[in-house]
């Protein structure tokens, strides 16, 4: 998706290189004679530039931004200095026409500089740069410049991206707190534990502190990007524990998370919304109903699984589902997978994400 940054930096770019590009139409225009043969020709000795920057712009330079990349980014950059350097040094032969301009030979002798003879010397020794060395420099700047411009913009998208992702974090916790953390999910669990007081007020306590973290995750984490994996475990154990005493036997609820996720980010009150709507939708008082949750790491993915027994005619896609979407295009751009499998009588929503974000 080519967002409005990506427009400006393209646009400069273009203005950049037709500038370039209208120099020796320019100069030739204001001096004595006009060649197209020599416009031409200077366009030939620009060509090449152009085409290194444009190859490092877009097929080298996303490399510097992707986690983990870095180094691959100059090890491209390495090599394609090095082709470069191939194509301007052996273009520029050993002919008299590459060789720096001899001092003239009419030249009378005159007193010594005033600097001494240590001075002249010095004088004598310096050589200017040879040309190719120049263009090989030059084309190393090129793509130096070109890295800082995208990281200019990228730092500005990245920024847009940020504040419109606290934007919707900030929806999806008013949409949770609103919508499924409600007065009437507070009344139906504190009626459970008002009821476990006396038959095991062991059991009571315990849901008293589940709900606790509950809401304590909800307010002091939920306004985060991202946060690690171990705490929405730990979460969607909460929330099911919850939940299991709420609906006691009469729904088979089967959940499988992983124990550990060692440095794994993911946005935070995204799979609880997918395990509330299972129970929204999939849970009927008068037919068998099921909810079975999968969560696993693969590789460098989190893979999420939520499957419900369904018992309307048509499953709406609840709530805060779009939100959710967008939330997950923020960071991860098109990086991530999230699919519906329906059917008559089941519902499945299967979701796919990199354990870091890859948009930000």
């Amino acid at each position: 998706m080519i967002t409005r940054e990506n427009k400006i930096e393209y646009g400069i770019y273009t203005v950049f290189w037709l500038v370039i590009a209208m120099i020796p139409v320019g100069s030739g225009l204001l001096g004595d004679s006009f060649s197209w043969r020599g416009i031409l020709a200077a366009w030939s000795r620009i060509a090449p530039f152009l085409v290194l920057f444009l190859v490092h712009q877009f097929l080298v330079a996303p490399y510097y931004f992707k986690p983990d990349r870095k180094a691959l980014y100059f090890t491209m950059v390495g090599l394609l200095a090095l082709v470069f350097a191939w194509y301007v040094f052996s273009k520029s032969g050993p002919g008299p026409e590459n060789m720096p301009p001899l001092p003239p030979q009419d030249f009378r002798p005159g007193p010594p500089p005033s600097g001494g003879p240590h001075e002249a010397d010095m004088r004598g020794d310096f050589q200017p740069i040879r040309p190719e060395v120049f263009k090989f420099l030059l084309g190393i700047a090129i793509m130096g410049m070109g890295l800082l411009v995208k990281v200019l913009f990228k730092s500005l998208e990245d920024s847009k991206k940020l504040e419109s992702l606290e934007k919707k974090n900030l929806e999806q916790q008013l949409s949770y707190l609103r919508y499924q953390i409600n007065p009437h999910f507070f009344m139906n669990t504190l009626n459970n534990i008002h009821a476990l007081v006396d038959i095991d007020p062991e059991q009571a306590k315990e849901s008293i502190v589940e709900l606790s973290r509950l809401m304590r995750y909800i307010l002091y984490e939920g306004d985060k990007p991202t946060i690690p994996l171990d705490k929405e475990i730990d979460f969607l154990g909460h929330y099911l524990s919850l939940m299991k005493m709420r609906y006691a036997d009469t729904v088979s609820i089967n959940a499988t998370l992983p124990e550990a996720s060692s440095d794994a980010e993911v946005p935070p009150l995204v799979f609880v919304s997918f395990v509330e709507n299972a129970f929204k939708h999939g849970v009927s008082y008068e037919s068998e109903s099921y909810i079975n949750i999968t969560m696993a790491l693969e590789g460098d993915k989190v893979l999420f699984r939520c499957a419900n027994s369904r018992h309307v005619a048509e499953h709406t896609k609840g709530i805060g589902m779009d939100n959710v979407r967008e939330r997950l295009t923020l960071l991860y751009g098109s990086d991530y997978t999230m699919h519906v499998d329906e059917s008559a009588d089941r519902y499945e929503i299967i979701v796919v994400i990199p354990i870091h974000p890859t948009a930000l």
